[in-house]
């Protein structure tokens, strides 16, 4: 008889023990994780990790409302984080106390995290983010929720988001900008599917919006639309 092929390699929390212990890890990718996992047993795991650079989130991650998350810390010198998954808005302190370092920042896969999340996080860590991408897989966020956030993202270069997060309002905002915002590269993919932008055909983006705030300076750094 035929010996059975060994099983695959479990992506299980099991493996939390273990990573706890790989001190010097750069780079940790738990997005294929599929078990649930707390976010007092995540930050647990990461608590040795001082030396993490970067952190993608697991697909079903579960707020614990018996911890404090103020209490937690996050990895000191990360700078790159992707947040997806199960999370819903109450996690928000969680991600309020990330570390100054954090530079980049994406959320995508996320079907219960609203506006009421998004907004305060990006008010909370914007001053040091360079680089925000948000997916158009974020069923829950407001059209054109991204119109007056740039205030808050004092040092961003890069934005990527789906088009009907942002309407003509966002350069116009812009646009009165002093001095000159530092965002070089604005990119603006297919709206949400089922979102209303097709059918609001008033806040779609026209190109004459983007030259204004280009020409009142606000925008002068803009480099790439697209």
């Amino acid at each position: 008889m035929a010996a059975n092929p060994p099983a695959p390699p479990s992506r299980s929390i099991n493996c939390l023990a273990a990573l706890s212990k790989c001190t010097r890890l750069l780079h940790l990718d738990l997005s294929l994780i599929s078990e649930s996992l707390s976010l007092s047993s995540l930050f647990h795991t990461l608590a040795p990790l001082t030396s993490l650079l970067t952190l993608h989130f697991p697909r079903s991650s579960t707020n614990d409302s018996r911890t404090n998350p103020l209490s937690h810390s996050w990895p000191p010198c990360l700078h790159t984080l992707h947040i997806s998954g199960g999370l819903r808005d109450a996690s928000l302190l969680y991600f309020c106390t990330v570390p100054r370092t954090l530079t980049s920042l994406t959320l995508s896969n996320s079907p219960h995290l609203s506006t009421a999340f998004v907004s305060p996080l990006l008010k909370a860590i914007g001053p040091h983010l360079t680089r925000l991408r948000i997916a158009d897989t974020m069923p829950q966020l407001r059209a054109t929720a991204l119109d007056t956030i740039l205030p808050h993202l004092p040092a961003l270069h890069h934005l990527s988001a789906p088009a009907d997060l942002i309407s003509g309002a966002f350069f116009l905002c812009a646009g009165g900008l002093s001095p000159a915002h530092p965002l070089s590269v604005l990119e603006l993919g297919s709206p949400r599917q089922g979102s209303r932008h097709e059918e609001a055909a008033a806040e779609r983006v026209r190109a004459e919006q983007i030259f204004r705030a280009v020409d009142a300076g606000g925008l002068a750094n803009l480099r790439r639309v697209r």
